[in-house]
């Protein structure tokens, strides 16, 4: 099969995940009790988690980064933190402090260790946005070019809404000043 069909297909499983992880965020605002919102929420966020290293991995293929990507350590490198978020939202109490309703449905307060989270979500978007920025400015075709500026700049501006308003706020603050966006 022609490698661009290959970054295409890699792009539908990224979209997937993000489709997942949306829905079970907005099942979990309006879920019957408290309880049953911490449970949606620790499969949302555990989609949530492995979605950014996916698009960083979706990056690497775009780029046409094989050097990497050919290194038997690559996907452990790549998805080994997202494992480690994941045991640690759907096996612990450690990523949030409680759940609360408002107005807008019900949502959580992040603990203290949820800064591993936004570690996670910032690197992993910032690794894949610089890979597009280079791409943009090293393809030889204008297609590729402009594909790639586009891809980085439609992914920088939502991922640093959602950084701020979702994640650094709550964790800072200690409260949700701004309801969750779920960028």
């Amino acid at each position: 099969r022609h490698y661009e069909n290959a970054v295409a297909r890699f792009f539908t499983r990224v979209a997937l995940v993000g489709f997942l992880a949306s829905i079970l965020e907005y099942s979990l605002r309006i879920a019957f009790t408290l309880e049953l919102a911490q449970n949606i929420n620790r499969f949302s966020a555990s989609f949530w988690a492995f979605l950014f290293p996916m698009f960083a991995h979706f990056c690497l293929l775009f780029a046409k980064k094989d050097k990497f990507l050919e290194n038997r350590f690559s996907l452990l490198i790549l998805y080994l933190p997202a494992s480690l978020l994941t045991l640690a939202f759907l096996f612990t109490n450690s990523m949030y402090l409680r759940y609360e309703i408002f107005h807008y449905g019900i949502a959580s307060q992040p603990a203290p260790l949820y800064w591993l989270f936004v570690l996670n979500t910032f690197v992993y978007v910032y690794w894949g946005i610089m890979l597009l920025l280079g791409k943009s400015f090293t393809s030889p075709q204008a297609t590729v070019r402009s594909q790639a500026r586009l891809i980085a700049f439609g992914s920088a501006f939502p991922a640093l809404v959602a950084l701020i308003t979702d994640e650094v706020a709550p964790l800072l603050m200690g409260f949700r000043a701004f309801p969750p966006t779920c960028i």
